[in-house]
């Protein structure tokens, strides 16, 4: 009997272990695609102007026409 409740914890340790490494893969992945998209809506323009508003700096900058 002993042997089989110890065979019961070391398998849920390694259970705990590969969902814990797994919840952290999880958390990492959606850090980066956080921080990948992070410039999306950083610049503001308008048609009818010439000039590209970065809101992450509040630089104006002219852009050229194609």
């Amino acid at each position: 009997m002993n042997l089989s409740k110890n065979n019961f914890d070391v398998l849920f340790k390694i259970i705990l272990l590969v969902f814990v490494t797994y919840f952290l893969y999880i958390l990492a992945n959606i850090a980066m695609q956080i921080r990948d998209n992070a410039d999306i809506g950083r610049y503001q323009f308008h048609s009818e102007e010439r000039y590209i508003l970065d809101t992450k700096t509040g630089i104006v900058k002219k852009y050229p026409l194609p």
